[in-house]
């Protein structure tokens, strides 16, 4: 069984905010297309990753500059610009080793040219913190802190497999291809979670909540879960899912006779309310999906926990 490793610096909520702005599309994204087009005109350049491995490569070192692997942690009110000083102290044998040991065999290609790529992200890095995250305020940041900590705690009284479900809200990991799992909360991709395994580690951006609801207005969890269960398509696609087998994408594809695009939609749509598991296994490539019967129970907590005006 794996080891589950918390992590949250604002160093991490930079590289993942980032790769909001720059993920194509941004279908499900709350911060979606809007934003994008905001920010990119404050911004007065493009930018653009070398590799899809960059933000993932950034948050791994975001963890070791924190002393993640053994490092030596930084000042405890350091923030994101003292990460990209010393993201531009490292020399590239020191980024080599540092990396290496994450790095799949079919993704080198980001380790052929270290001083290039340091280069390049530095300057993205700087970029994206002039140009908007030195404005992201801290209670947001301060929010996915205590949400760390929380899970931490957690950690200690639960089996690893339980402890990420929880946080991810239906996310399972059951591959033998992994020896740690490091999880991290973030807000920029909500209600989406983003992981990539890299090499025996798997990375785990989970989505946490940062706004306060409005006083008589149900929160962003309720409606997502709501407005999920108010279609007949993904009713029956929960009814599928109901025996005990786990379900591939294909299968269910093929069960409603449904082209490619909408499964892909309704599944997510039902994914990111926390309707439905998503299991992946192996490499930690291959999804499939069983219903999340816990969501189901907290319906009418949370409904009753709306409507009482006690």
């Amino acid at each position: 069984m794996y080891q589950v490793l918390v992590h949250f610096a604002s160093a991490n909520e930079l590289v993942m905010s980032l790769d909001a702005f720059l993920y194509t599309p941004n279908k499900g994204m709350e911060m979606g297309a809007d934003w994008v087009a905001q920010v990119r005109g404050r911004l007065g350049r493009e930018l653009s990753w070398t590799t899809p491995s960059d933000p993932y490569a950034l948050s791994i070192l975001a963890w070791q500059w924190t002393g993640g692997g053994g490092a030596a942690a930084p000042a405890p009110d350091a923030g994101p610009a003292d990460y990209i000083d010393w993201l531009a102290g490292l020399s590239p044998g020191e980024l080599y080793e540092r990396m290496a040991p994450y790095v799949p065999p079919q993704k080198t290609e980001i380790l052929r040219d270290l001083g290039a790529w340091q280069s390049h992200v530095l300057g993205l890095l700087r970029t994206w913190h002039d140009g908007y995250f030195a404005g992201v305020g801290p209670g947001a940041l301060g929010r996915l802190a205590t949400d760390a900590q929380h899970r931490r705690a957690q950690a200690g009284s639960m089996a690893a497999v339980d402890l990420v479900e929880t946080a991810t809200t239906g996310f399972v990991v059951e591959s033998d291809q992994i020896d740690q799992l490091l999880l991290i909360p973030q807000m920029h991709f909500r209600p989406l979670i983003r992981y990539a395994k890299c090499n025996r580690l798997l990375v785990v951006h989970y989505p946490v909540e940062t706004a306060e609801a409005q006083p008589g207005a149900p929160g962003p969890d309720l409606m997502r879960l709501v407005r999920a269960l108010a279609d007949e398509t993904r009713l029956r696609i929960m009814h599928f899912l109901t025996d005990s087998r786990p379900r591939s994408f294909t299968d269910v594809m093929k069960h409603l006779g449904m082209a490619k695009n909408t499964t892909h939609y309704h599944l997510s749509t039902l994914r990111t309310a926390g309707l439905v598991r998503f299991h992946v296994t192996g490499e930690c490539e291959t999804l499939h999906y069983t219903v999340r019967r816990a969501a189901l129970d907290e319906i009418g907590p949370w409904l009753h926990r709306f409507l009482d005006k006690r």
